[in-house]
């Protein structure tokens, strides 16, 4: 199916069993101005490096992004806001052009409700030229897991795969 996983390293000691297993990662917001933790990250050897940046100053991410450009690293920054579940009014999607200047690879981290806000924010960031989604999903019912709230449903996703197809139409 075409699926790569991917796992968030939150600490030092699990760089090393992480790089053996991953060969993309993710640095979750609240360890964007991590920077050892992002350095140590930036020797290993994978091929794509995944930062959401939702819970960071702005200077924090610029010197993230330092960092990884002097690893010479492949990496994309995503436009996260760290409410589950973002009220739509509170997404702030024009932040996605704010991250451009720092990567040519940016995204967002949509923790918005689908069953309130439909697919909004992925059609919108979709339209602002984003080259990365996360988005919770589950095929448990949404009551029965704990980001039941901020998941998608297998149409829900359909849906936002469509979208992501239709924007590259344009």
């Amino acid at each position: 199916y075409k699926i790569k996983p991917l796992t968030t390293i939150f600490s030092l000691g699990k760089i090393e069993i992480v790089s053996k297993y991953f060969n993309e990662v993710k640095i979750s917001s609240f360890d964007c101005a991590s920077h050892r933790l992002i350095k140590e990250i930036s020797k290993k050897n994978f091929d794509h490096i995944i930062v959401s940046t939702g819970a960071t100053f702005n200077r924090e991410i610029k010197k993230t992004c330092e960092i990884l450009k002097k690893a010479k690293k492949n990496f994309s920054l995503l436009h996260c806001v760290s409410i589950y579940p973002t009220p739509i009014e509170q997404a702030h999607i024009s932040r996605i052009n704010y991250l451009k200047k720092f990567s040519s690879s940016v995204g967002v981290s949509d923790h918005s409700n689908p069953e309130i806000s439909k697919n909004i924010v992925a059609a919108v960031s979709f339209y602002l030229g984003i080259n990365v989604l996360e988005k919770h999903f589950t095929i448990l019912d949404k009551d029965k897991t704990k980001d039941g709230p901020v998941s998608a449903n297998s149409e829900q996703l359909k849906e936002i795969v469509n979208l992501s197809k239709s924007n590259k139409e344009k």
